[in-house]
């Protein structure tokens, strides 16, 4: 339609009728100077409607039919349309969010390797060294207590509780830096440093392979129950880590309303 193409928006008349001075009466008879509700916007003459006026008007007669009576409890439209575009990007919520906390609690078990290098190195202050990271491991420890919670009883675990040697390993690495640098020659202390070094690499592959067997999604995770304040995934929604899912803080539209509850939109 070229009339819509160069019509120039707020200056020009679209033609859609205007709500102060317009006349309506019902479909068996017309107002003075006005349409009736069932007629449509003019096509012709100095108040041509625009396509999109028509277009609008012909939708909105559509829904003004008749159509099944629902349960008074039924979601409204727009929590199902929400609901039905939430499940085209959930997975990718929920995995940015386990994603940060990852990244935080490698940045704090970093922090343990550093202070080590960095107070025994320039420092030469070995206790302090060993007091420094045992404060930032009890750190990762309580920030793994929080966030991994198994919340699915029937998931199988190989590397059950496992995520706690990700703090220990620190410890065989103190031990075997004390030991390096010993002020004097001992090829027993050399020996000792290299089992301590070998025992932290084995806990850190270990603490690594748990981190990343909790993270995988859990099929047969069946969720929980809706309650209020609380996380809540639709049924069937179930490709998400069951450990993190206290934490997810996803928000899915309920399925039905609530006794007493209504929909103002």
């Amino acid at each position: 339609d070229w009339g819509d193409i160069f019509r120039i928006p707020y200056v020009s008349n679209n033609g859609a009728p205007k709500t102060d001075d317009a006349v309506y009466v019902d479909d068996a008879g017309a107002g003075k100077g006005g349409r009736a509700r069932s007629a449509p916007p003019s096509k012709a003459g100095r108040a041509k409607a625009s396509s999109w006026v028509r277009e609008e008007f012909e939708k909105d007669r559509a829904g003004t039919g008749e159509c099944a009576v629902l349960p008074a409890d039924t979601a409204p439209e727009h929590f199902q349309l929400w609901t039905a575009v939430q499940k085209e990007f959930y997975q990718h919520d929920i995995y940015a969010r386990v994603c940060i906390f990852y990244g935080f609690i490698h940045y704090v078990q970093s922090l343990c390797y550093y202070g080590l290098g960095h107070i025994n190195i320039e420092l030469r202050a070995f206790w302090v060294a060993y007091g420094c990271t045992f404060v930032i491991a009890v750190l990762m420890a309580l920030m793994l207590r929080f966030d991994i919670v198994p919340a699915n009883p029937d998931k199988k675990e190989y590397l059950k509780r496992c995520e706690y040697l990700g703090p220990m390993a620190v410890l065989p690495a103190a031990i075997g830096m004390s030991l390096d640098f010993k002020v004097q020659f001992d090829p027993t202390a050399i020996a000792l440093t290299w089992v301590m070094v070998f025992i932290a690499y084995v806990l850190q592959l270990i603490y690594s392979l748990r981190m990343l067997e909790i993270i995988l999604p859990d099929q047969t995770f069946a969720g929980t129950a809706e309650r209020l304040g609380a996380s809540y995934l639709p049924e069937g929604w179930r490709k998400v880590p069951s450990s993190f899912y206290h934490v997810l803080y996803f928000v899915a539209p309920p399925t039905k309303l609530q006794p007493g509850q209504n929909d103002i939109v």
